[in-house]
């Protein structure tokens, strides 16, 4: 899976410990170009999101209809903040309503400066 460019999820209820090790195994895809997150619904936001970092090479990230339950979608794409080559952020319009006037600085903040 290490060699893996593009990979695409969807519609799957994940719990805490399922989202630590998904999340966990997608890190450690060094070659991942393209993720697509597509009807997730996550319990809590993994302290292994913080890794998303190692993924150097991602370039396009696509977030549609992402419910996380103990957490914010804002701080679930600051996890990816530091991934160097990211060009392309793709979110749908369904999130919170409390989400909404936060999306946009938050979205201009993974932008390199």
């Amino acid at each position: 899976m290490k060699t893996l460019s593009h990979l695409k999820l969807r519609e799957m209820d994940l719990d805490e410990n399922s989202a630590r090790s998904l999340f966990k195994e997608i890190c450690k895809c060094k070659q991942l170009q393209n993720l697509s997150l597509c009807k997730l619904n996550v319990e809590e936001i993994p302290e292994t999101l913080s890794s998303m970092q190692n993924l150097t090479k991602l370039s396009v990230l696509t977030v549609d209809r992402l419910q996380i339950n103990g957490g914010y979608l804002s701080d679930f794409l600051n996890a990816f903040s530091k991934c160097e080559n990211l060009q392309t952020i793709n979110v749908s319009k369904d999130f919170a309503e409390s989400e909404r006037q936060n999306i946009l600085p938050n979205l201009l903040n993974l932008l390199p400066m």
